[in-house]
């Protein structure tokens, strides 16, 4: 009976998408599904300061939800869906629709005892990917520095698409280095990529609300016009 309405909800989803006329677009998220990375995920991506958010995101993984994820998916079941299966079964990928996807991303167990089996992993979860869809824009985590090498090994990667490499070691290594030069380097970087929402509170003091202001401060990318060029950065601030 499990099996029945899972496949009915599936058939659902696909449905939907189809009646849709594929105009809301989705990300398929695999790899290291868990509670932990799944809300951490979710809590940056679908943040409400974010402009574009109108994307549906499903999670591929083999094993079925536990009770605390699964909670998880329906508080946000409007944007949020899970399939079970796993990314290296083309049926699998055909059911999430990866072919018409903006783009699938790798996550890896940043706990894992065996850091290259788990970059292994992902790259082979990578080259199933390209092989059912090679102009997919593929975005993957590694844990280590040497094995993004082994992408360039895959016909289909291309960077000038968007592929793309989160190197954990490297990241945390950087920062260390650069916190060296620049104390504090590393906690305004990471106050700067993290999508957080602020309050001011009476109850705290002037420095405490001027910190977590400054929390709250995000990174955008964005194209300006050539009236900019040639312009100082302060005028052109105002």
């Amino acid at each position: 009976m499990e099996m029945v309405k899972k496949k009915k909800k599936e058939s659902d989803w696909l449905a939907i998408r189809e009646r849709r006329n594929v105009t809301k677009s989705h990300i398929v998220v695999c790899g290291h599904i868990t509670y932990e990375s799944v809300s951490h995920f979710l809590k940056d991506f679908l943040h409400e300061d974010r402009e574009d958010v109108d994307v549906e995101v499903v999670f591929l993984h083999r094993k079925p939800p536990d009770l605390e994820l699964e909670g998880l998916f329906k508080r946000h079941f409007t944007t949020v869906e899970f399939f079970q299966g796993t990314i290296m079964n083309p049926i699998d990928l055909q059911r999430v629709k990866v072919h018409e996807a903006d783009a699938c991303l790798v996550l890896a167990n940043k706990y894992c005892q065996d850091p290259d089996a788990e970059d292994a992993a992902n790259i082979m979860r990578v080259i199933s990917i390209k092989n059912y869809s090679d102009d997919i824009r593929v975005i993957i985590q590694l844990m280590q520095y040497h094995n993004k090498a082994y992408l360039l090994n895959i016909p289909s990667w291309d960077w000038k698409q968007g592929d793309d490499v989160i190197c954990l070691a490297e990241l945390k290594l950087g920062f260390i280095a650069q916190s060296c030069l620049a104390p504090g380097f590393s906690t305004m970087m990471a106050n700067l990529f993290a999508m957080r929402s602020f309050k001011t509170s009476p109850d705290m003091q002037a420095w405490q609300n001027d910190y977590l202001r400054g929390t709250g401060m995000e990174m955008y990318t964005e194209t300006l016009s050539p009236t900019f060029i040639g312009m100082p950065f302060a005028k052109a601030t105002e």
